[in-house]
């Protein structure tokens, strides 16, 4: 049976699981974690600050970042209030990244401190792009960049109209080129929450009970509709790898036997 309670609104989605589960872990990595309760707050100051850079719906905004709670918080966070996401695999070459940026014609971008250097070095062919947002990862800052902790944990007092459409373009994710070139597929919440509402919970069985270990990359399609959305729909937990390790897989799953969460390893 098609679970329909799962296709809703992004915003409606979080603000659902803040306040019937606040304070389960909804995303973790190697370096944090993050509550149900806090991905609502931090996804509605990141929304914000990126509507005071000047984001307005339907402006694209970039995600070059390895897999970690950021990407979730990001992605997130731009669907909130209309923009749509433009997840780049965070090992796409230089070449790779200014075709999807042009193409999309993204406004904005998130990614880190060392492959901010990268960007920098593209801005004169990316006239569309206004600002960039950097995380620090260990790697540091970028010198004329924003802080992406500074926008992300700076309160805000409200956050803008947030977007019920769940047939607006809200991410475009590209192909993998193999056959030519790259081609951006937009894509709606509707369109994506269907394949959790249809299968990753009624037939694969994914709950709120579950606990999930994924190094899947969450900038290509399967990952990002089963541990970002389906994750978030259905209320569960999920430990993101950066990339996949047999020998970290394995280490990750034997110090967690402990815990009262059925693992779901992908």
């Amino acid at each position: 049976m098609i679970r329909t309670e799962f296709i809703a609104p992004i915003a409606e989605l979080l603000r659902r699981h803040a306040e019937s589960q606040p304070d389960k872990v909804a995303f973790r990595d190697r370096r944090r974690s993050i509550t149900y309760r806090d991905l609502f707050s931090v996804t509605g100051n990141l929304a914000s600050q990126l509507v005071a850079l000047g984001m307005t719906p339907g402006d694209r905004v970039s995600l070059w970042l390895p897999n970690s709670t950021e990407w979730v918080e990001s992605c997130l966070a731009i669907a909130r209030v209309g923009g749509i996401g433009v997840p780049i695999s965070s090992d796409a070459t230089v070449g790779e990244v200014r075709y999807r940026l042009s193409d999309s014609a993204s406004r904005i971008v998130i990614t880190t401190g060392e492959r901010s250097a990268s960007l920098a070095s593209l801005r004169t062919y990316l006239p569309a792009l206004k600002e960039v947002i950097v995380v620090d990862n260990g790697q540091g800052h970028g010198t004329q960049e924003h802080k992406y902790e500074e926008l992300a944990y700076r309160s805000a007092a409200s956050v803008p109209s947030e977007v019920a459409s769940l047939d607006a373009p809200a991410w475009i994710l590209y192909t993998s080129g193999t056959t030519g070139q790259a081609k951006g597929v937009l894509l709606t919440p509707r369109s994506m929450l269907w394949v959790v509402a249809a299968c990753w919970a009624p037939i694969v069985g994914l709950s709120e009970s579950d606990s999930v270990l994924s190094p899947l990359p969450l900038f290509h399609s399967y990952g990002f509709n089963l541990v970002v959305l389906g994750v978030l729909a259905v209320g569960a937990s999920a430990f993101l790898m950066e990339r996949y390790s047999t020998r970290e897989c394995l280490a990750l799953l034997q110090s967690e036997l402990s815990s009262p969460l059925p693992w779901l390893e992908l």
